[in-house]
């Protein structure tokens, strides 16, 4: 309950943050075992998933530094080695020493006002085509308001509500900063 600076989060939603954790851990899985052979790794690579994430999270994750903008997470890889006999039936020679990694991420409020974790920068272009479309027209009408033209006459123009345009230029804001 102590009072944070407005662009500093006191609490983040916790099943976003641990599926960036999970993300970011199963992303380090080769960098976890110590290479025996390509059909191990390739196979370990492969059937990572089968590991459930409490386990890999519990076992390989020894402390995570939450900061504004970046998650440090201090990986040990002593029992991993006993996590992938366990549940994908192949020995794995040893595993690394302890690393971390550093995950980047951005927070923003979504559409119903909850805390939305982004962990990785996606390609605008791979969005759905609707999504696409409304995130060009909010460009478009963004660049006609900027040059002069009244939000009201762009609806009247387009046969839409004023609040429609305020939100579709407002979310090609948030597109761009996240591109």
């Amino acid at each position: 309950h102590k009072d944070h600076p407005n662009i500093l989060r006191a609490r983040l939603p916790a099943h976003e943050i641990e599926a960036v954790i999970e993300k970011a851990v199963r992303s380090e899985i080769k960098n976890l075992i110590a290479i025996t052979s390509s059909e191990v790794l390739t196979h370990v690579l492969k059937k990572h998933r089968d590991i459930p994430t409490y386990d890999l999270v519990r076992t390989c994750v020894k402390r995570i530094i939450v900061r504004h903008d970046t998650l440090i997470i201090k990986l040990e890889g002593d029992n991993f080695a006993k996590l992938v006999e366990q549940h994908l039936n192949v020995s794995v020679n040893g595993c690394a020493d302890g690393f971390e990694i550093t995950v980047p991420y951005q927070t923003k409020r979504g559409r119903d006002g909850a805390i939305v974790i982004q962990s990785d920068r996606r390609d605008m272009f791979d969005m759905p085509s609707a999504d696409l479309k409304h995130l060009i027209q909010g460009i478009v009408w963004r660049d006609e308001h900027f040059a002069g033209a009244h939000i009201s006459d762009i609806a009247r123009r387009e046969d839409c509500s004023s609040r429609r345009i305020r939100n579709a230029i407002m979310n090609s804001f948030d597109t761009r900063l996240a591109a």
